[in-house]
């Protein structure tokens, strides 16, 4: 990375960091660095709908107390 000059980096894996890892990122790099674990990653597919589909949908009802307002 340093020989790129690069200023910041993104770094996917499947599976998760270790703690020394993280502390390495921290501690040595001055580049801004994001790691994103499988966790993260599957988080970040689902908010945004990337690589998934959905399978179902359903709604939460309440009661509509105007429905029921005795004022008329």
């Amino acid at each position: 990375m340093k020989g790129e000059l690069a200023e910041w980096m993104v770094k996917f894996i499947t599976s998760h960091f270790s703690k020394a890892a993280k502390k390495f990122v921290e501690k040595h790099m001055t580049a801004k660095i994001v790691l994103i674990d499988g966790n993260m990653l599957t988080g970040l597919m689902i908010r945004y709908g990337l690589g998934v589909s959905t399978v179902y949908n359903y709604a939460i009802k309440r009661v509509d107390s105007d429905y029921f307002n005795d004022d008329e």
